[in-house]
């Protein structure tokens, strides 16, 4: 009985490890994503700054 209990620890262990894993990987991309949608509004702020009014 304790043998069962004792796998199923481990198991959700590991469960719980990937998960964690993947929120991480998760944020990351999402902070990836943010830093591109910050740096492609300051291009277009840019580029309509410097375009000369017609």
């Amino acid at each position: 009985m304790s043998f069962l209990v004792l796998s199923f620890l481990t198991k959700f262990e590991q469960i719980a490890k990937t998960m964690n894993n993947l929120s991480d990987t998760m944020s990351n991309l999402f902070i990836v994503c943010s830093d591109y949608a910050v740096i492609g509004s300051t291009e277009t702020d840019l580029r309509f700054l410097t375009t000369p009014e017609r």
